[in-house]
């Protein structure tokens, strides 16, 4: 699945990584799978919306909440908003779980599935992370809609018993434009901007954790969604 070419880079790529702390790939996929899973990416339907409610994780079906009243609808995103104006952290978009916690089966996704529990996408991260114990690697696919964002977080490990050995990025968004926002933004330790990656198609992005990084707000006029895949590498204690 992956394409050779890229293989073919990944002591290149482990350079880039170990002096930078970040790696993106272009073309990372091989070009027809790439485009068979965005086809059923742009088609799925099982959308969830992701975001805290009262400080707490909520989760909620895009098809049901979509039912409720348009005042309820409205009340629910103003609220979240008024907690991500007055708490650090805060997030909203949607997302299908392909694997990790509370994964429900998905036979549309069978083959992307497949290539994330496979070795090949586990050794190929793990050469160029230099860890050569990387035990699974989860995923959700998530569609920023106009509106949506991910505030400023490091990506502490919630599992005490695993270690998240890096997070990445996997875009999948064509001809994405600069000002429609959905930057992903890495911080230094005063906070500041040190490294903006652009959405776009086919391109693995690897990084370091912990790091502080975010997702700017998707612009209301953007005209598209912003679509990824993303997640962590896990060690050996991962279960």
């Amino acid at each position: 699945m992956i394409n050779p070419t890229t293989l073919a880079k990944v002591k290149d790529y482990a350079d880039q990584y170990q002096a930078n702390g970040v790696i993106s790939i272009d073309d990372f996929l091989e070009a027809d799978f790439a485009a068979e899973q965005i086809k059923l990416i742009h088609y799925a339907t099982e959308w969830e919306i992701a975001t805290l409610l009262e400080g707490r994780p909520f989760v909620a079906g895009l098809e049901e909440f979509s039912k409720a009243p348009a005042h309820e609808r409205q009340q629910f995103v103003n609220d979240l908003l008024m907690y991500a104006r007055n708490n650090p952290f805060q997030y909203f978009y949607e997302y299908i779980r392909l694997k990790g916690v509370d994964t429900k089966p998905n036979e549309k996704f069978a083959k992307l599935i497949d290539f994330y529990n496979s070795d090949e996408l586990k050794n190929f991260i793990g050469a160029i992370i230099g860890e050569s114990d990387i035990a699974d690697i989860d995923g959700k696919i998530t569609r920023y809609m106009p509106g949506h964002f991910l505030k400023k977080h490091c990506d502490t490990g919630v599992n005490d018993k695993a270690e998240r050995k890096c997070a990445y990025v996997l875009s999948l968004t064509k001809n994405w434009e600069a000002d429609w926002g959905g930057l992903f933004h890495m911080l230094d330790d005063q906070g500041r901007v040190n490294n903006t990656i652009m959405p776009s198609f086919n391109t693995l992005n690897i990084f370091r954790v912990p790091q502080d990084h975010l997702v700017s707000q998707v612009a209301n006029y953007a005209p598209t969604a912003r679509f990824s895949i993303t997640g962590w590498a896990w060690g050996s204690n991962y279960s």
